[in-house]
C-alpha cells in the first residue's frame, strides 16, 4: 500500500510541472535527485528520479539512485523493488547489487542477500564492503566461521578497511578466540580511532581473559565516544 501511495504521489508531482521544466532531460532530473539526496531531502530526491524515469523508464542508474534513497529512509520493501528493477535493467552494476543485499538484511530474507553479494562480486571481486556485509549476512544466520572467513577476505583485500577488523574481532570473540579479537580490534581501533564498536568488543574479550581494568578502560573509551557522537 505504501509503495502504491509512493508512485501516486510521484505522478502527481509529474502532473504538476510548470511548462518551464517540461523540456528537462532524464539526466537533469537524475541530477536534481542527487543533490536533494545529499541535502537530506529525500522525498523530493524521489520524485525528482521518478521524473527521469517518466522519461527513461529502463534507466538502471536511476532506479538504483530511488532504490537507494528509500533504503535511506527505511522502506525496504520499496527499495527492493526498484533495486531489483535496476538489476534487471543493467545486471552489471556491482554497487546495486550490493546495495540490494543490505536492504534484504534488513528484511531478513538472508539467503537471498548472499545471493545479491555474490552477484556483486563475480563483477568487483575486491570490494571490502561487500565481502564485509556478507559476512555480517552469515552472521546474523549464525554462520560465525564462515562469517570470520569473509572478514579475513575483506581485511586481505583492503587492510585498511576498519569495519572489517571490527567485524573480524566480534566473529573471533563469539568463537572464543578472545586474544585474536582484541589484536583485530586494535587494528580497527588503529584505522578508526573513534570506533566505539570496536572498543566495545575489545572490552569484553578482555574481561573473559580476566584483563579487568583493562576491560573498564575499553569500556569507558566506548562509551565516551557513543555520548560524543550524540551530542554533536
Amino acid at each position: 500500500m505504501n509503495y502504491i501511495i509512493t508512485i501516486f504521489t510521484c505522478i502527481c508531482l509529474l502532473c504538476a510541472i510548470s511548462s518551464a521544466e517540461a523540456g528537462i532531460t532524464a539526466l537533469e532530473w537524475n541530477n536534481r535527485g542527487i543533490a536533494h539526496f545529499g541535502q537530506g531531502n529525500y522525498d523530493e530526491a524521489i520524485a525528482a528520479y521518478h521524473n527521469a524515469t517518466m522519461i527513461e523508464p529502463k534507466n538502471a542508474m536511476v532506479w538504483g539512485n530511488i532504490g537507494l534513497a528509500l533504503a535511506t529512509q527505511g522502506k525496504y520493501e520499496e527499495s527492493f523493488v526498484a533495486l531489483n528493477k535496476s538489476t534487471h535493467f543493467n545486471p552489471d552494476d556491482s554497487l546495486v547489487w550490493s546495495n540490494m543485499g543490505l536492504v534484504l538484511n534488513h528484511l531478513k530474507r538472508y539467503d537471498e542477500a548472499i545471493f545479491a553479494f555474490d552477484q556483486s562480486l563475480k563483477i568487483n571481486p575486491a570490494s571490502a564492503r561487500t565481502i564485509t556485509n556478507k559476512g555480517l549476512t552469515y552472521h546474523l544466520l549464525g554462520r560465525e566461521e564462515d562469517a570470520l572467513a569473509a572478514y579475513e577476505r575483506a581485511t586481505s583485500v583492503d587492510p585498511d578497511y576498519g569495519s572489517a577488523w571490527r567485524n573480524k574481532g566480534s566473529a573471533l570473540l563469539t568463537l572464543g578466540k578472545n586474544h585474536e579479537a582484541i589484536t583485530a580490534c586494535d587494528m580497527a581501533i588503529r584505522i578508526q580511532a573513534e570506533d566505539a564498536g570496536a572498543y566495545e568488543i575489545k572490552s569484553d574479550a578482555l574481561e573473559k581473559i580476566g584483563d579487568t581494568q583493562g576491560s573498564r578502560e575499553a569500556a569507558e573509551k566506548s562509551d565516551a565516544i557513543k555520548k560524543n557522537t550524540s551530542e554533536k
